[in-house]
C-alpha cells in the first residue's frame, strides 16, 4: 500500500477498501466503502493529495440516500455535485486543518494548467454555477463578482450544512438557472423576429395590418394561409432548435457547470490507463491433516532403528553428539537465565507502599519520606517457538548438519521450559487418501479447473499439496524426545523412507498455512511473544506464479497484482517489472503479514556455499532491494557479508520481512567438539581462561543455537 492508499485509511478514520485502478477519476462507492483511485501521471503529491482528500470528504460526510434523490436529472446532479463539494470541501479542512495547504496549492495548480477550461475567457461572463464552483475551489484568488442579487446565494452555499440544505440550494440554483436561460432565449428570440420583419420591406405594410374585408379573393386568403404556415413552421423549428422542450432530458444540458465538466475531462486526461491494478485476497486454512503429529511419525520410523550402523555412524556416535550437546546447551541457558534476571532487575521499580513505616516515624521532623517501600516487577511475556525446517532436495548435502544444529536449539527450549514445533515442510509425503484427492507427486502445485476459478475472483486459493511433518515439540516425553533425536540424526537413513524423502520445497504454502495456525498454537500454548524461525537454503515454490500479468482485453496493458490483508487493512505488492525472483517476493509478502498480524518475531537462516557467486545469489534473493539492486552496490554487500562470516561465522541481514537473516555457510554447520586442554602447573587464572575458551569454541561451534539464543534473550 503507497503512501497516498495509507492516508486515505488514515483520513477516512475506517478500513476503506482502497483500490489503485484503469478508472479516468478518483471514485468512491457509497454503499461498499471502496474508494478507487487512479493510476495518475504527470500529477505532484500536493495535487494527488488534494484530490484524495476530496474523496474522503466524500466517503466521511456523503450518504448513499442523498445520490438516489438526485437520481435521473443529470444536469440537477452537476449542480449538487457543486454545492456538495464546497460541503465536504469546507467540512474536511476543518476536520484535518493540515489538509488546507493542499487544498490550496492543488487547486492553485488546477488553475494553472488551466483544468477548468477558463484561461481564455471573463470568469465573471460565466453563469452563475460556475462562478460558485469557481469560487470555492480556487477563493478570492480567482477574481469573481458577484451581484447583489446573486450574494443571497453564495450565503445559502456556505450555510449548507446538511444534505437536504444542498438538494434545496441546488434546486433553487438549478430552477434559477432554467428561469433566465429561458428568459434569454424569448429576449433573443423576439430580436430575431423584429429583424426579419424590418429587412422585408415589400410585405412590411401587410403585415403590420391585418385584413378586415370578407370579399377577400379566396386565392389571397390561401396565399396568406400558406404564408402564415411557412412562418409559422420556421419560427417552430427554430424554437424547437433553440429551446428545447423541457421534457426532453438532453433540453438543458447547456445549462450544466462547464468548469465541472472540464475538471473531470482533463483530470481523465491526466489517468494513466496502460496498466492496472488487481488485488486478490489469500485464502488460508486449519486443516489438521496438513499436520502430521509426531506420533505418527514416530510410529511410521520406528523402523530406523533396526538398520545397522555405518562406519561414519559409528565414528559420530549419537550419545557423544547428545552428550556434548548437553553441555553446550547448559552454558547457554545459563547466559539465557542471567539476560533475562538482567531484563527483570531492567523491568522492576520501587514504589510506596501506602503505610507507614514505624522505623522511621523517629524522623519526622528531618525526612519527609515514612512510608514503606515495595518492589514491583512488571510480569515478563510467556514465549513460544515455531521451527520450520526444509525437508527438500536441495538440502541433501546439509541436512545432516543442519539436524545437528537444530536438535540442540529444541533441547534448549526444553530445558527453559518455552513451548515450541519443529515442522519440516514437505511435499513427498503421500497417503492412499491424499493420492485420490490431490495429482501425483510432483514439485509443483496443481492447478485444476477450481484454482483457475478462484484466481478469476481474485481468490489465492490453499492448496493441500504438501505436509508440516512434527518432529519435535514440547509436548514429547522424553523417551519420545530422544528417539526421535536419534533418528532425525540419522537423517541418511530417514531421507530414505518412502513418505520422508526429500522433495520440493513448499515454503510459501507452510506460511500460507501458519497464517491460521499461528492463533492456534499462541492460544493453545498460552504464548504471548512467539518467534518463527525459518531454516532453509533457497528460493519456495511459487504461489502466486498464475495470477494474470497481462489484460485479456488488452494484451499491452499490465497488470501489477497486489495481495489485500482485510485484517491489518494492508496492501503487498506480488510483482513488479523485469523481476523474476517471485517466490523470494511471496515469501516476504507472506511474512509480513504474519507479523503484521500476530507481531510475530521472525528469524531466518539461510544456509549456501561461502562463494562469491552463491552469496550474491543469498543477498540478492533475500532483500527487499533485489529489484533495484545492481552493480557496485551488491559488490559492496557481498564483501562485507564475507568479511562478517571469517569473523563471526555467518552474516546478518537488516531491512527485510525477518528480524532478523542469518546467512551460514554451510562449512560453518559442522560441529567442531574442542576438547579441554589442562596443565597440571596452570594457575587457577590460566585454567579459568582455557575453561571459558573451551565453552566459547564449543558454542560458537552450534552457530545457530548461539545467534537464535542472542536474538530471543
Amino acid at each position: 500500500m503507497d503512501h497516498i492508499e495509507k492516508l486515505a485509511n488514515l483520513l477516512a478514520t475506517e478500513n476503506l477498501t482502497v483500490n489503485r485502478g484503469a478508472v479516468k477519476t478518483a471514485q468512491f462507492d457509497v454503499k461498499d466503502r471502496v474508494l478507487t483511485i487512479p493510476q495518475w501521471k504527470d500529477m505532484s503529491d500536493q495535487l494527488e493529495t488534494m484530490l484524495v482528500g476530496h474523496e474522503i470528504g466524500h466517503a466521511l460526510y456523503t450518504s448513499l440516500e442523498m445520490l438516489q434523490n438526485i437520481d435521473g436529472n443529470k444536469t440537477l446532479h452537476s449542480y449538487v455535485n457543486v454545492v456538495e463539494d464546497a460541503r465536504i470541501e469546507r467540512f474536511v479542512k476543518k476536520l484535518y486543518p493540515g489538509l488546507r495547504k493542499y487544498f490550496i496549492s492543488g487547486y492553485k495548480e488546477l488553475q494553472q494548467r488551466d483544468i477548468f477550461g477558463i484561461k481564455e475567457k471573463d470568469v465573471n461572463e460565466l453563469n452563475l454555477i460556475d462562478r460558485i464552483n469557481i469560487y470555492f475551489k480556487l477563493g478570492i484568488l480567482s477574481g469573481i463578482k458577484f451581484s447583489k442579487q446573486e450574494l443571497p446565494f453564495i450565503s445559502k452555499v456556505e450555510r449548507a450544512d446538511t444534505e437536504e440544505q444542498v438538494i434545496a440550494v441546488a434546486k433553487e440554483l438549478y430552477e434559477l438557472a432554467k428561469e433566465t436561460d429561458q428568459k434569454q432565449k424569448q429576449t433573443l428570440a423576439q430580436n430575431s423576429d423584429t429583424d426579419e420583419d424590418d429587412g422585408d420591406e415589400e410585405y412590411g405594410d401587410f403585415d403590420a395590418q391585418p385584413n378586415y374585408s370578407d370579399d377577400s379573393d379566396e386565392s389571397e386568403n390561401e396565399s396568406e394561409e400558406s404564408s402564415e404556415d411557412e412562418n409559422s413552421n420556421e419560427e417552430e423549428s427554430y424554437n424547437k432548435s433553440f429551446n428545447k422542450d423541457a421534457g426532453d432530458p438532453d433540453s438543458d444540458a447547456d445549462l450544466e457547470p462547464i468548469t465541472q465538466k472540464n475538471l473531470q475531462k482533463n483530470i481523465e486526461e491526466m489517468a494513466d490507463s496502460s496498466y492496472e491494478h488487481a488485488t486478490y485476497q489469500i485464502e488460508t486454512n486449519l486443516d489438521p491433516e496438513i499436520v502430521v503429529g509426531y506420533k505418527q511419525i514416530l510410529k511410521e520410523t520406528a523402523v530406523i532403528d533396526t538398520f545397522p550402523y555405518t562406519d561414519y555412524e559409528l565414528r559420530n556416535s549419537f550419545d557423544k553428539f547428545i552428550s556434548d550437546s548437553e553441555k553446550a546447551v547448559s552454558y547457554l541457558v545459563k547466559q539465557f537465565e542471567m539476560k533475562k534476571s538482567a531484563d527483570l532487575y531492567k523491568r522492576s521499580n520501587v514504589a510506596k507502599s501506602g503505610s507507614l513505616d514505624m522505623k522511621k516515624i523517629y524522623g519526622y521532623k528531618l525526612n519527609e519520606d515514612l512510608f514503606r517501600r515495595v518492589s514491583r516487577v512488571k510480569e515478563g511475556k510467556n514465549h513460544g517457538m515455531l521451527f520450520m525446517l526444509d525437508w527438500s532436495g536441495s538440502m541433501m548435502g546439509n541436512i545432516h548438519d543442519t539436524v545437528k544444529q537444530l536438535i540442540p536449539l529444541a533441547m534448549f527450549c526444553r530445558r527453559t521450559q518455552i513451548p515450541f514445533k519443529v515442522f519440516a515442510f514437505s511435499n513427498g509425503y503421500r497417503t492412499d487418501e491424499y493420492e485420490n484427492k490431490y495429482h501425483p507427486i510432483t514439485q509443483h502445485i496443481e492447478k485444476d479447473e477450481s484454482y483457475f476459478e478462484k484466481i478469476k475472483s481474485r481468490k489465492v486459493p490453499f492448496l493441500k499439496s504438501f505436509r508440516l511433518l512434527e518432529f519435535m515439540t514440547d509436548k514429547m516425553s522424553n523417551v519420545e524426545f530422544m528417539d526421535m533425536c536419534r533418528r532425525m540424526y540419522r537423517t541418511t537413513k530417514l531421507s530414505s523412507l518412502y513418505n520422508y524423502k526429500l522433495f520440493g520445497t513448499p515454503l510459501n504454502q507452510s506460511l500460507q498455512y501458519m497464517l491460521e495456525y499461528i492463533p492456534y498454537f499462541k492460544r493453545v500454548s498460552n504464548v504471548q511473544k512467539l518467534t518463527l524461525i525459518t531454516l532453509t537454503d533457497g528460493d519456495s515454490q511459487c504461489i502466486f506464479d498464475q495470477l494474470p500479468r497481462w489484460s485479456t482485453e488488452d494484451s499491452k496493458r499490465e497488470i501489477k497484482n497486489f495481495v489485500y490483508d482485510p485484517q491489518t487493512n494492508t496492501k503487498y505488492e506480488v510483482s513488479k517489472s523485469f523481476v523474476n525472483r517471485s517466490s523470494s517476493r511471496e515469501t516476504n509478502i507472506l511474512l509480513n503479514m504474519i507479523k503484521n498480524r500476530y507481531g510475530v518475531n521472525s528469524i531466518g537462516f539461510y544456509l549456501c556455499k561461502p562463494t562469491t557467486r552463491n552469496l550474491t545469489d543469498a543477498l540478492y534473493s533475500n532483500s527487499l532491494k533485489y529489484d533495484a539492486w545492481y552493480g557496485t552496490e551488491i559488490e559492496t554487500a557481498v564483501l562485507q557479508a564475507k568479511k562478517d562470516i571469517r569473523a563471526n561465522g555467518v552474516y546478518s541481514m537488516k531491512g527485510l520481512s525477518r528480524d532478523k537473516l542469518f546467512v551460514v555457510p554451510q562449512d560453518k554447520l559442522q560441529i567442531q567438539q574442542e576438547t579441554l586442554e589442562v596443565d597440571r602447573n596452570m594457575t587457577p587464572a590460566r585454567l579459568a581462561k582455557q575453561f571459558n575458551k573451551f565453552l566459547s569454541k564449543n558454542k560458537h561451534s552450534r552457530v545457530l543455537l548461539d545467534e537464535f539464543v542472542n536474538v530471543i534473550a
